[in-house]
């Protein structure tokens, strides 16, 4: 770079700097027209100069080429552009093509300009002078600190490369240090005041160095005392290097030090980038080379236009059972067990990008026939296009899916045949069921008129009305009576459980009703036996209505069935009937008692037909034995379910849970 001032300043050698970073000849005039500054392509278009004069530039009829461009900017340019005819080294004419701006005060004076040359006839001035760093490899970055220590008149310039996550971790590619390049230096970038982060890529320390940074150990071992750094900073803004320059003496101009480090940096990052790129290339390269020659999946090069192998990895070797010497020999066609025409089309399909993955069956040395799943694509080697093809052999993952299929198959036949036999099962079962439940509607149907006829005559006989009747006969006739109402109640209830157990049950009639009520209702129709065997009986119910929509003719038959098998079973306490607050939609109640309780064996059949307890206080079997099955149909049409809880000498607790609103609630008629 050429700086012609006597004193340039900082401003100006900054902007030198700039200039040599142009891809074409850039010149600085100043007022007279004297070169101020000119990059190293600009060199020859200047002139030796004349006595007591600077160098300049001559068009070549041996006017100065200033002259031109300061009448175009006197004539109120705001750009200058055109073209002239300017004499080059050794005297010879070239013409150029130039375009730039003029500088003038406030006033108009014109006190200089700058010129840019953007083509020239002369092969001299546009090819023949290069800037130092043009043919320079991109691992050779000497000439980055090089010119910021020329730029800056830094002591000691270092550039690092910078590790990807660890911002203060790099290895030191360059050094100039006292005039001269030092590659042996490292550079401790861990105690230097070098910038780290991407939202600040410039630091400047003007003085103090040495006091702020004590653990820098270029700094104290060379009594340095300012310091100005850059981050290096890829095109996508990934921090790939630092930039730092040392001073023995204060940075004076603090914004054209900053200047500087930051355009040499902007320069290193493409060398850096190209340096970081060719390495991760090699890096590439050696992985996909031992991934090919190491790695447990066969991989071949196919040629796709003779279909010859060009190269195979020892996996590959290994599953045809072929030297890979003897295998590269080998057409892939050799190998096919299907048709070879097909086999050809994949490949082909392949190298055009057509298919990425095909299905083929290939024969190996053994002469057993292997199924491989072939991953495949075009691959750029050589100037020629080859087909890499990873194999997947996936024989015995076939084999094992044919079986599998077999199997379910089978399973399924299997669960088809057991499927109809549980149907069967079932239609007997379902046909069993309506034949008993028709047999006890029949038999109840039958009993109800002697029954009938029996109460009739009974009732008649103990009121007088065929004769007067001693004391005895009328114990008799009332224990018939008695006799017959039971018999009746168990006709009633064998009616209902075979209309609940065959489904030709009646619609449900649901009414909206406090549940509270009800409750309080059962309890009270229920105080006078209770009364009679010396018990309590109770409702607690919650403070807020509970309401629900359900049949509640339904509800309170099981609700008086479960009150009523309570005090049968209580000798002393009471009994209590709970309405809980209702949870997740659903209504519940208790019906609690201090009785004889149930043993755990019992359980599981207390809601079996014709089931009575063995621990019955009176040792006879009261009831039916139907009350509680029926109470566990009707819950069952309401959608619901009863649990029991039970604990002998201490007492049961029967729950009911049902929805709150019935899934098919209908007006009641």
């Amino acid at each position: 770079m050429s700086q012609l001032a006597h004193e340039p300043s900082e401003v100006a050698r900054y902007f030198a700097v700039l200039a040599e970073t142009m891809p074409c000849p850039v010149i600085q005039f100043g007022p007279s027209g004297r070169v101020l500054i000119a990059n190293s392509l600009a060199q020859p278009l200047l002139t030796e100069p004349g006595p007591g004069d600077g160098r300049r530039v001559l068009l070549s009829d041996g006017r100065e080429f200033w002259d031109a461009i300061a009448a175009e900017a006197l004539s109120g340019a705001p750009l200058l552009s055109g073209s002239a005819r300017v004499l080059v080294s050794g005297g010879d004419p070239a013409t150029i093509w130039y375009a730039g701006f003029p500088a003038a005060t406030h006033q108009g004076e014109l006190m200089g300009a700058v010129v840019l040359v953007y083509d020239a006839t002369s092969e001299q001035l546009m090819s023949s002078v290069r800037p130092e760093h043009a043919d320079r490899r991109p691992d050779e970055l000497g000439w980055i600190v090089e010119g910021v220590a020329q730029a800056t008149r830094a002591d000691a310039v270092l550039l690092a490369e910078l590790e990807p996550d660890q911002p203060r971790t790099g290895r030191t590619l360059a050094a100039f240090v006292d005039g001269a390049a030092r590659p042996d230096l490292v550079w401790d970038l861990a105690s230097s005041p070098a910038p780290s982060a991407p939202g600040k890529p410039l630091v400047v320390v003007a003085d103090g160095l040495h006091d702020r940074f004590a653990d820098d150990d270029l700094a104290r071992s060379r009594g340095y005392r300012a310091f100005a750094g850059a981050l290096v900073l890829s095109r996508t803004g990934e921090r790939i290097g630092a930039l730092g320059a040392y001073f023995l003496e204060p940075i004076s101009h603090a914004a054209s030090a900053r200047g500087v480090l930051r355009l040499f940096a902007s320069l290193a990052a493409r060398p850096l980038e190209s340096m970081r790129a060719a390495r991760a290339l090699v890096e590439s390269e050696q992985r996909a080379a031992a991934l090919f020659a190491h790695g447990h999946l066969p991989i071949l090069l196919i040629d796709p236009a003779s279909t010859q192998v060009v190269e195979a990895n020892p996996a590959a070797s290994r599953l045809y059972g072929i030297p890979q010497d003897e295998l590269v020999t080998m057409s892939v066609l050799q190998l096919a067990a299907g048709s070879p025409e097909s086999l050809r089309a994949e490949v082909r399909s392949a190298a055009r990008g057509f298919r990425d993955r095909f299905v083929t069956k290939q024969i190996t040395a053994r002469g057993d026939v292997r199924e491989l799943e072939v991953f495949a694509g075009p691959l750029e080697m050589g100037g020629r296009t080859l087909v890499y093809a990873v194999l997947h052999d996936v024989t015995e993952k076939r084999r094992a899916e044919a079986e599998a299929a077999r199997y379910r198959k089978e399973l399924e036949l299997l669960v088809q045949r057991r499927t109809a036999d549980l149907l069967d099962a079932t239609s007997t079962i379902e046909a069993e069921r309506e034949r008993r439940a028709r047999v006890f509607r029949d038999m109840g149907l039958e009993l109800k008129t002697p029954l009938q006829t029996i109460l009739g005559f009974s009732e008649t006989l103990a009121t007088g009305l065929a004769g007067e009747l001693n004391a005895e006969q009328m114990r008799q006739v009332l224990m018939i009576g008695e006799a017959a109402k039971k018999l009746g109640a168990l006709v009633e209830d064998v009616l209902e459980f075979s209309r609940l157990e065959t489904g030709a049950v009646e619609e449900m009639r649901v009414e909206p009703f406090d549940l509270r009520h009800l409750a309080e209702q059962v309890v009270v129709s229920a105080r006078a036996e209770a009364a009679d065997k010396g018990l309590t009986i109770a409702a607690e119910v919650p403070g807020e209505p509970i309401a629900v929509e359900t049949d509640r003719t339904r509800l309170e038959q099981i609700l008086v069935e479960l009150v009523s098998n309570a005090l049968k079973y209580t000798r002393q306490g009471g009994v209590t009937v709970r309405v809980l607050k209702p949870s997740d939609g659903r209504a519940t109640i208790e019906v609690a008692d201090t009785g004889v309780g149930i043993p755990p064996e019992e359980l599981p059949h207390i809601f079996e037909e014709f089931r009575h307890l063995r621990t019955e206080p009176s040792g006879l079997h009261e009831g039916t034995g139907l009350g509680l099955a029926l109470c566990k149909r009707l819950a069952e049409v309401l959608g619901g379910r009863i649990e029991v809880a039970s604990e002998v000498g201490v007492g049961t607790t029967f729950t009911i849970v049902f929805p709150m609103q019935a899934a098919k609630a209908r007006d009641p008629k």
